[in-house]
């Protein structure tokens, strides 16, 4: 959720979600065999930010409308 609480905050400076992750701060995320790297897609109204799992070809997604599915 704190990439999803940086995106409102961006949006509320800059009328747009940021549609790269440099403009946003990583949280740690410390679980063994487990490497954090999301991807984010964004238009100036929405956005989704994708997150593997630690299973195989699954993501969580997450909206900013804050619904999360694993996908």
């Amino acid at each position: 959720y704190q990439l999803f609480h940086q995106q409102h905050i961006y949006y509320g400076k800059n009328k747009r979600f940021a549609g790269d992750l440099k403009k946003l701060t990583l949280p740690a995320v410390d679980l063994e065999n487990y490497n954090f790297k999301p991807v984010v897609f964004a238009t100036p109204n929405t956005f989704e930010i994708l997150a593997p799992s630690l299973q195989k070809c699954i993501y969580w997604h997450i909206n900013q409308d804050g619904h999360i599915q694993k996908r």
